[in-house]
C-alpha cells in the first residue's frame, strides 16, 4: 500500500508561466526552454533529458470487461468496446495543419481522426515555456457525425525510459474513474511500478490516479513531473494496444519504456458485465474539451523524484 500524507489547504493549480521563454527554429526541430518539437509532425519528442519516443492525443482505452458487456438498459445496442472497435479508436491518426511561432508560443494545429470514417477532432497545442517546465494548452474539438461515446480526451506520452512508480499530490492511494473509486482520498501518495497496476487474469484498462502534481519515477536520467488541475494520469510498462491484445496478465511483456496518459476527461467504468451501462453522468459524450497541463523532467536526486519534494 502507498505511503500516505494528509494533505491541508486549498489545492493547488498549475502555475502559469511567468517570464515566458521564446521558441527556437533549427532545421527540423523547434526548442522551447526544455522541450524539442519535430517540425514534421508537431510533436513533442524531447523534455530536458527525457527521450520521447511519441506524443499524441488518445481517445480510446483498452477495453474492460464492463466495456465488452451489454447492459441491461440498452440490451439492443452494441457493447462499448465493439462501437469504439467499429469507429477504429484505436487506431487514431495524426496529421500536422499547422506549427506557427506567435510571440512566445509554439502553437500546433493538428486532424486527429480514425481511417476510412468521416469523423475526428481538431486539435490546438499551444506550448510556452519559462526555461524549465513545459505548459501546453490544449483544446479538442469534434467533427462529423460521432455515434458513439469516447473513452477520454488525454495526452499520451512514451518515454524512453523504464517505470519505476509514482509520487502524487491528489487522490488515492487506489486509482479512480467518473464512477468508482468513491473512497479516494486526499493527500501524499507514493507507490511503486508494481502498485499502480490493478492486475486482472485478462488484462484491461487500469490504473488512473486524478493528480494535481504528480512525479513518474523513471529508471533514466530524469523523472517526468506532471502538474494540473485534477487531471487522471497513467503511468505503466505496457502501451493500451498491447494491454488490450493480450489475453493474460502473465503474458505481459517485459519494457523498458514508459507508457503516461494525462487526461482531462474519462468516460466512466458501469456496470454491464452484469448490471446497466455507464450512467448518463458519467458518459463521455463527443464535445470540445480544454484543459492545462505542466510538464517538466527533474534530474534524478532532486528531491528524490517525490511530488511534494
Amino acid at each position: 500500500m502507498g505511503a500516505a500524507h494528509p494533505a491541508h489547504g486549498p489545492r493547488p493549480r498549475p502555475a502559469a508561466t511567468e517570464t515566458p521563454f521564446p521558441p527556437a527554429r533549427s532545421p527540423g526541430v523547434v526548442t522551447l526552454g526544455p522541450a524539442r518539437f519535430d517540425t514534421r509532425t508537431g510533436a513533442l519528442v524531447g523534455l530536458g533529458d527525457l527521450t520521447v519516443d511519441d506524443a499524441a492525443l488518445g481517445l480510446w482505452r483498452a477495453p474492460t470487461d464492463n466495456d465488452r458487456g451489454v447492459g441491461w438498459d440498452r440490451p439492443d445496442a452494441p457493447s462499448q468496446a465493439d462501437q469504439w472497435a467499429a469507429l477504429r479508436l484505436d487506431g487514431m491518426v495524426s496529421r500536422l495543419v499547422s506549427l506557427d511561432v506567435a510571440g512566445t508560443a509554439l502553437v500546433v494545429r493538428t486532424r486527429v481522426a480514425p481511417p476510412v470514417h468521416d469523423v475526428g477532432v481538431d486539435v490546438t497545442w499551444r506550448w510556452t515555456s519559462d526555461g524549465t517546465s513545459l505548459t501546453g494548452d490544449l483544446t479538442v474539438e469534434p467533427y462529423g457525425p460521432w455515434s458513439c461515446d469516447w473513452a477520454r480526451v488525454g495526452l499520451d506520452l512514451t518515454v524512453a525510459a523504464p517505470l519505476e512508480g509514482m509520487a502524487w499530490q491528489g487522490l488515492g492511494p487506489g486509482p479512480r474513474y467518473p464512477d468508482t473509486g468513491q473512497a479516494a482520498r486526499r493527500g501524499w501518495w507514493d507507490v511503486g511500478r508494481d502498485e499502480l497496476a490493478v492486475r486482472t487474469v485478462r488484462p484491461q484498462e487500469h490504473g488512473a490516479r486524478v493528480v494535481q502534481d504528480a512525479t513518474v519515477r523513471l529508471g533514466g536520467p530524469a523523472h517526468l513531473r506532471v502538474r494540473g488541475d485534477d487531471l487522471a494520469v497513467t503511468a505503466r510498462p505496457w502501451s493500451r494496444r498491447t494491454v488490450a491484445a493480450t489475453a493474460h496478465d502473465h503474458e505481459l511483456p517485459r519494457t523498458d519504456v514508459a507508457h503516461v496518459s494525462v487526461d482531462a476527461a474519462q468516460h466512466g467504468i458501469g456496470t454491464a458485465s452484469c448490471g446497466q451501462g455507464v450512467l448518463e453522468a458519467y458518459r463521455l459524450r463527443p464535445r470540445t474539451v480544454r484543459w492545462q497541463v505542466v510538464l517538466s523532467a527533474v534530474p534524478v536526486g532532486d528531491g528524490g523524484g517525490r511530488a511534494d519534494a
